[in-house]
């Protein structure tokens, strides 16, 4: 939270001060705040709106927030959006509801590098699969190759602020070992088009085109 103040006071010095393309005060018709439907997410959310105009946007009682006691003095509320993960293309790029991301991982496993990558590592496979039965344990629900990087991401941020942490350095490092070369699959880099799909294309297409598709109609909109 204190990082994303910090984010949202930079935001506002560049876009408000320096450039002028927002308005000293918040304003429904200037901006549209979108979030993922992930608690971590809305409060990031919340707090770089904190950090753009608490304390600098017109906050007037009983007009701009509610003359109560038991209300944060000056705090105008706005509303940060989000949509049910299940169907959030544009901000999840693994959202689970659209067919055509899991057909092109599926298609991927088809690929020379993939079957290279089972093969070099048939002798291993089992012991990663082990690997992750026994994360899946430890975390209290299933870990599978996919869903790696969200327990390697939460570690990071352990490691980084010296948290508790369930892993050693040395699962770590194998975690992230796997997790990196999942990535390049998953992203479809390196990949040698099957049934004349180019991985390189599709995946990003998907994984990325719902976002930037989202901010190309809100400039138009603009």
């Amino acid at each position: 939270m204190n990082q994303h103040i910090h984010l949202g006071n930079a935001l506002y010095e560049r876009y408000v001060t320096q450039e002028k393309f927002l308005g000293k005060s918040l304003n429904y018709w200037e901006m549209y705040i979108r979030s993922t439907d992930v608690n971590r997410t809305l409060i990031s959310a919340y707090s770089n709106l904190i950090g753009m105009y608490y304390g600098r946007t017109e906050a007037v009682p009983n007009k701009n927030y509610p003359n109560n006691t038991r209300w944060p003095g000056q705090l105008v509320p706005f509303p940060v959006h989000s949509v049910a993960r299940d169907t959030d293309y544009a901000g999840d790029p693994l959202a689970p509801n659209c067919p055509r991301l899991y057909w092109l991982l599926d298609k991927s496993k088809e690929t020379p590098e993939y079957i290279k990558l089972r093969k070099d590592n048939q002798i291993r496979w089992n012991a990663l699969q082990k690997f992750l039965d026994w994360l899946t344990e430890v975390c209290g629900e299933e870990v599978d190759l996919i869903r790696l990087w969200d327990i390697r991401d939460a570690t990071f941020i352990e490691r980084l602020y010296n948290m508790k942490t369930p892993f050693d350095n040395s699962t770590y490092q194998k975690m992230a070992e796997i997790d990196d070369k999942v990535a390049v699959i998953e992203d479809g880099l390196g990949l040698t088009p099957v049934d004349g799909i180019d991985f390189a294309i599709e995946t990003p297409k998907v994984k990325g085109g719902p976002m930037l598709w989202t901010m190309l109609d809100n400039f138009d909109l603009k």
